[in-house]
């Protein structure tokens, strides 16, 4: 392990010093950054310049009440969000033919950006459509709608001969609130910041693993092109070798981690200790670093059998998707993180980390669960590290074309 040690050392210090880690200690937290906080931000954005739309009415009955209500609703700047002209609608040719008219206008953004389209049909009832060019403003399709079924619900309530005090107590909404009992007592749950806790937890997984497997992959390549392995293999053996890397770049991502975890907390330390996130962050990180371990071993096996830039990157692209895979799944988890599926998944070596941790974050997960999925991880990086240094031994030191499958199993059982 002496032999180990010192390549894990050279390894640390090699990484460390590059400008390739020095720049993704700053890059990294800013895509972090852009992907949780960007989609919110354009969500968010409303639109500063009013909308010219109109409304079609072929009950007669909405077009004057719908118009009044909408023309209340304001922008930021105080401008009147829609524009909504009268006598647009054509007289003549009947609804068909108004239709066709003012479908004509949006697509040729003549006069009009979109319009609304009242309508019964007689197996379905009352219509409401908002035709436009494009998809719409959700913010936009939502105001629409709001107003147009309080008209609706009014009118119906006031053929009732309903009191105004009893028809508001009636139309008013109430919001439903996401209560997360635990051991401690109770919690408000917010689903977007759930989501999006956990989002950064699994993209920060998901860069380290790509960065420093895309890393250690291409420095076999080069080490191996430059005859350079053949020097160091000739004071070490390959399985010094292959653990001393493991064991450099653990030690790499752990500075990786303490200087990010130090950014964090010295830019936003009381909102980050109040998340559910750090609160599991005892868990979270053995998770972590099994995650890393597992994977990097398989990344050191694999990258041992190439030999061109082409052929790294051609793995790397294959590895990179086995690790994202978990990705598709995070929203399911997050929505049903007791369901059975969920539950085997969190048991599977290649997603469990992924899973446990997203999990966490929005219901309490018996211990045994957390030492069930532990231990298969930790039984799986000893099979995955035992057969990466079979194929190491050999893989590092053979030139030319990448092995066969073939070939690969007789490496796994030459001993």
């Amino acid at each position: 392990m002496k032999k180990a040690f010192e390549v894990a050392k050279w390894e640390y210090l090699q990484k460390v010093r590059s400008k390739e880690f020095i720049i993704s200690i700053v890059i990294t937290p800013v895509i972090f950054i852009a992907f949780s906080i960007l989609p919110t931000l354009l969500a968010d954005k409303d639109s500063d310049v009013p909308k010219a739309i109109t409304i079609l009415d072929s009950t007669g009955q909405y077009e004057d009440a719908l118009r009044t209500s909408l023309e209340k609703v304001k922008l930021e700047d105080g401008q009147p969000r829609f524009l909504i002209p009268k006598n647009v609608v054509p007289k003549d040719g009947g609804v068909i033919e108004a239709r066709k008219k003012l479908d004509d206008s949006v697509f040729n953004k003549s006069v009009l950006e979109a319009y609304i389209f009242i309508y019964e049909k007689s197996d379905s009832g009352l219509q409401l459509e908002f035709r436009s060019k494009s998809m719409g403003n959700f913010r936009d399709i939502n105001i629409i709608e709001s107003s147009f079924n309080s008209i609706r619900r009014t009118r119906l309530l006031e053929n009732k001969n309903i009191e105004q005090s009893l028809l508001d107590s009636l139309t008013a909404s109430v919001n439903l609130r996401s209560i997360k009992i635990t051991m401690k007592g109770e919690e408000d749950i917010n689903f977007q910041t759930q989501f999006l806790s956990t989002l950064v937890l699994v993209m920060a997984l998901f860069f380290i693993i790509m960065f420093t497997g895309g890393s250690l992959v291409r420095s076999l390549v080069e080490e191996k092109s430059n005859r350079l392995i053949e020097i160091i293999l000739s004071s070490c053996r390959p399985d010094d070798l292959l653990i001393g890397k493991v064991m450099g770049l653990t030690l790499l991502v752990i500075t990786q981690i303490g200087i990010w975890g130090l950014m964090a907390f010295s830019i936003a330390g009381p909102v980050i200790a109040t998340s559910s996130a750090v609160q599991n962050m005892h868990m979270v990180l053995p998770y972590f670093f099994l995650a890393f371990l597992f994977y990097v071993s398989i990344f050191v096996g694999v990258g041992s059998m190439v030999n061109t830039e082409q052929e790294a990157q051609q793995i790397t692209g294959y590895l990179t998707m086995l690790v994202v895979s978990p990705v598709v799944i995070l929203m399911p988890i997050i929505q049903n993180p007791d369901q059975s599926l969920v539950k085997i998944f969190a048991y599977i070596p290649f997603t469990s980390p992924i899973v446990m941790i997203a999990r966490m974050n929005v219901v309490e997960v018996p211990l045994y669960e957390h030492l069930i999925a532990m231990g298969i991880l930790v039984l799986s990086i000893f099979v995955i590290i035992k057969i990466s240094v079979k194929i190491f031994r050999i893989g590092i030191l053979s030139y030319g074309k990448v092995p066969s499958f073939k070939e690969l199993i007789n490496w796994i059982r030459y001993d």
